[in-house]
């Protein structure tokens, strides 16, 4: 090829690359215009979107507004400043007082039972992790919960180991606690409970014997109405007619679990008793407290002790030692 070829076949090839140069120039110049339209149009939908946005907002704040007036309730703009009528050190305190009142008051404001009359048992928990790496940190704060937990009832066997001591020609007998009943060896407690279960609660006695086994204790039906039977040996305290009508559903209730008292003498000693329970919870006593104290009180006593001196014992006179 001749050396004029090639120079012409140049000439063509930048020409046609000239011209595919000018091709892309035009579709670049068109794809630019076609961009700006495009930003323009996206420009006037915000705007068109922040003018409804401006428009909800005012109609939501109207309604608001509205909401308020119809129910009587005052704007934020009208409520007045607490700050404003004192000075800072009041507002402070009483900034104070309604932190610590939205402490005490959780569970959606509900306020909890407290129970301070119960016996309290401290848990201290640490995070379960190595005891060598939990000496090197530092107690950065403790937070309080509360878990209240019920025992069944509870029987105590409590075994008097009582010595007796000597010089040689004279006896120190230690003394043997008082028991209940001759050859008993029931406290007054428990019997003071077993009167509580029997009267207040209505309990049969095959329950309550039944409720005393499911719980670990033994107690032959026999010698729980044996308990019953030979505390009071009379049935002349009778209950007040005063009040019979608004305490008869306890005596119902226990007539309708026992069916019947068995026997006359039964009746008596029911009589009595109930008589008893009820004067206790008019006069606000408790009855196992009650029984409790009488019965510790009544063993010391000489079968001569005066009536007048059993007569301070009964519920409108007892006073709790």
């Amino acid at each position: 090829m001749t050396k004029d070829k090639i120079i012409v076949l140049l000439k063509e090839q930048l020409q046609l690359a000239n011209e595919q140069l000018q091709q892309a120039n035009t579709t670049v110049s068109s794809l630019t215009l076609q961009v700006n339209e495009l930003i323009k149009r996206i420009k006037s939908l915000e705007e068109l979107l922040v003018q409804k946005g401006i428009s909800i907002d005012k109609a939501n704040r109207q309604n608001k507004a509205l909401g308020k007036l119809v129910s009587g309730k005052k704007s934020e703009r009208q409520e007045k400043n607490p700050q404003a009528s004192m000075n800072q050190e009041e507002f402070d305190k009483k900034k104070k007082e309604q932190a610590e009142k939205r402490k005490a008051r959780k569970n959606n404001g509900a306020k909890r039972d407290m129970h301070y009359e119960m016996k309290e048992v401290h848990v201290t928990i640490d995070p379960v992790m190595d005891a060598e790496l939990l000496k090197t940190l530092r107690l950065f704060g403790t937070r309080t919960c509360i878990r209240y937990s019920m025992e069944p009832i509870k029987f105590i066997k409590t075994v008097y180991h009582i010595n007796t001591y000597t010089d040689g020609s004279i006896m120190y007998p230690g003394k043997t606690p008082l028991a209940l009943l001759l050859n008993s060896s029931y406290s007054p407690s428990f019997t003071a409970g077993l009167l509580q279960m029997r009267y207040i609660y209505s309990m049969p006695v095959e329950r309550i014997t039944k409720y005393f086994a499911d719980n670990g204790f033994t107690l032959r039906k026999a010698t729980a109405n044996k308990l019953i039977c030979d505390i009071f040996k009379r049935g002349d305290t009778a209950l007040d007619n005063n009040y019979i009508e608004s305490i008869q559903r306890y005596i119902s209730l226990s007539r309708r679990n026992s069916m019947f008292f068995g026997s006359h003498e039964g009746a008596r000693r029911g009589a009595i008793l109930y008589s008893i329970a009820i004067s206790c919870k008019l006069n606000g006593i408790n009855l196992f407290e009650y029984i409790s104290d009488v019965i510790k009180k009544t063993i010391e006593w000489q079968p001569n002790t005066p009536l007048e001196k059993y007569r301070d014992l009964l519920p409108d006179r007892w006073k709790k030692q």
